[in-house]
């Protein structure tokens, strides 16, 4: 579990935008920048607090039915994500 180690402190949750500048990112609207994301994780288990990721299409299906609060993925893959989801 992501923090839960004694040797790794859990950080503190950022919003999207600021994520998104410190990666050099562009969120596809800027009304999802105040969205808070408190960990990483797996397209399957992630939650509201959650970015998740996309770096193959054939995931997704998988995409379209996470809960995550926001989705790391290049620029020809953001389309092919539905546009409530903050990408």
């Amino acid at each position: 579990m992501p923090g839960s180690h004694p040797f790794f402190k859990t950080p503190e949750p950022v919003s999207l935008g600021s994520l998104a500048r410190s990666l050099d990112c562009t969120l596809r609207s800027d009304s999802h920048a105040d969205v808070t994301i408190a960990a990483v994780a797996p397209v399957e288990a992630a939650d509201a607090g959650c970015l998740t990721f996309l770096s193959n299409p054939k995931y997704i299906s998988a995409v379209r039915k996470t809960k995550a609060g926001a989705v790391i993925c290049s620029p020809r893959h953001a389309g092919l994500i539905d546009d409530e989801t903050p990408v």
